[in-house]
């Protein structure tokens, strides 16, 4: 079990170095730079949500592999709070990206914001992967694990090498959403009879407040347009997607909203008795 599990957290380790080695080699150095400032950005929400939930996760699922529907609501839970986590974190990086490079980083770094965008989709998709990955491991299959992530570097390798040659940075951005993708469709293949899930469920709610807040967004840029000094510019946008998002996922899905974050909240104090 070790020894699967440890080459699997290597192969997926690869997954962020591995487009680097490409891009680097086929379009040099300036091509890589701002790729992976792009990329270190774009790992922003999986970094908060490795922290709050993602170790924690193993330890769930293997305490609870016993049980099928215990298994089933904690998964459900996870995911939806992996995702209501990582949507705004996201939405916030991708409509303040041009102003957010100016102001940490200066102009220089502006090539970078095209790629954020792109890689921002992956960033997405890579939280859903994770839970994915972590009940593998959590109910004692690590070679599953280690199938997808070898999947996805394959993926990543091959798609990575065509459309950098064929689009530069742009390309291999696309590889790394490309290769997430894939290895989230395949991990909800190898658990359908294992663990089936409603991700209709989980996903569409937060889906839905996602397109409403970009949306808004449009409409409000309109409005006031961007406004001086910079940090204002960036304040705006930061607020708008996080309180914007949170709004429109009470609109959209009102009581399931309220009755999990009141469960999560209980959670946190202590008193999950209670839900």
């Amino acid at each position: 079990f070790g020894i699967t599990t440890g080459i699997s957290t290597f192969a997926a380790n690869l997954l962020v170095h591995v487009d680097n080695f490409i891009l680097g080699t086929i379009a040099g150095t300036t091509a890589l730079g701002y790729y992976d400032r792009a990329y270190r950005i774009a790992l922003w929400p999986s970094l908060l949500l490795n922290a709050v939930v993602g170790r924690a996760a193993v330890f769930t699922y293997s305490q609870l592999q016993g049980d099928i529907q215990r298994l089933q609501r904690s998964a459900t839970m996870m995911l939806w709070l992996s995702f209501n986590v990582a949507i705004p974190v996201t939405l916030m990086l991708f409509i303040s990206a041009p102003d957010l490079v100016r102001l940490l980083f200066g102009e220089q770094w502006l090539p970078s914001v095209p790629l954020l965008r792109i890689l921002l989709v992956a960033s997405l998709v890579r939280p859903l992967w994770e839970n994915s990955w972590s009940v593998f491991i959590g109910t004692g299959t690590p070679r599953r694990a280690l199938e997808l992530a070898l999947l996805q570097l394959v993926v990543l390798a091959v798609a990575a090498t065509v459309l950098t040659y064929a689009l530069s940075a742009t390309g291999t951005a696309i590889a790394a959403v490309l290769a997430f993708s894939v290895g989230l469709l395949a991990a909800r293949y190898m658990l359908k009879n294992r663990l089936p899930l409603d991700w209709r469920d989980i996903l569409s709610g937060p889906l839905m407040a996602m397109g409403l807040t970009l949306a808004g967004y449009v409409l409000l840029v309109r409005l006031i347009g961007n406004l001086e000094p910079l940090w204002i510019s960036v304040a705006w946008k930061v607020v708008w997607a996080l309180l914007g998002f949170a709004l429109f996922s009470l609109l959209v899905q009102p009581k399931q909203f309220m009755q999990r974050i009141s469960y999560a909240w209980r959670l946190v104090r202590g008193r999950p008795q209670a839900a």
